[in-house]
């Protein structure tokens, strides 16, 4: 379920690409994780949201600004090269944090851990998109 809201937001992110397409995604995660918070037990609920969760996949839609900014500010070859990997390296680096912790996250608090911390890092990341467009 997951890994089909994953591709879902992937291909709705470019089809409709936009700040607003990019913020709902992210806020999908919040919601998500409230409601799996509220009814951990319930296997619907959490297939539901998880698929949900899922829509937080808004990578496309960051490379896609990633590459208009570099045209935007003329950037050399060179320094969008150095964009894009550091772009990929903290992507790369969050996945692997992610994994990692929230193994060990889910074995200490099991899965109301995971979904207080899936929520407060889907409101950071809201944040981030707001701090970004102002």
């Amino acid at each position: 379920a997951y890994c089909f809201g994953r591709l879902s937001a992937a291909v709705g992110v470019v089809t409709f690409f936009g700040m607003p397409i990019m913020f709902l995604g992210t806020l999908s995660g919040v919601v998500g994780h409230v409601f799996i918070f509220l009814y951990p037990k319930d296997p619907v609920v959490f297939g539901c949201m998880a698929a949900l969760t899922g829509l937080t996949e808004t990578v496309t839609g960051i490379d896609t600004l990633l590459k208009l900014e570099s045209i935007l500010l003329d950037l050399t070859l060179k320094e969008e090269q150095l964009l894009f990997r550091l772009h990929l390296v903290a992507c790369t680096a969050g996945s692997s944090v992610a994994y990692l912790g929230g193994g060990a996250l889910y074995q200490r608090g099991g899965i109301i851990a995971i979904a207080y911390f899936g929520t407060a890092v889907s409101l950071l990341a809201c944040l981030v998109l707001i701090l970004y467009c102002r």
